[in-house]
């Protein structure tokens, strides 16, 4: 399992962060609104970056498990999933 699993975390992984470099581009009317956007983005994507291991830790310490820590990762994937759709490129 993992042989399949490590890769398509890894896939996901650098297509959000290419999607998260790449969005404020497409919805910013000039240079300083996507500077503003990007450090937003990035601000906010390395605050859940380094948040996101430690609650998956403290589930884990707590439930002395994986099950409930992938469960969680499954939600957020389907979460992101959902916002899909919301995302509209070449503007606003």
């Amino acid at each position: 399992m993992p042989y399949l699993s490590i890769p398509l975390i890894a896939l996901g992984v650098g297509g959000s962060f290419t999607l998260g470099m790449v969005l404020p581009l497409d919805h910013a009317r000039d240079a300083n609104e996507a500077n503003s956007w990007t450090a937003f983005v990035l601000g906010i994507g390395y605050f859940a970056g380094a948040l996101g291991p430690f609650l998956l830790g403290v589930t884990r310490d707590s439930t002395g498990g994986f099950t409930v820590p992938v469960w969680m990762l499954v939600i957020a994937a389907f979460l992101k999933l959902s916002l899909a759709p919301l995302l509209h490129p070449g503007g606003i």
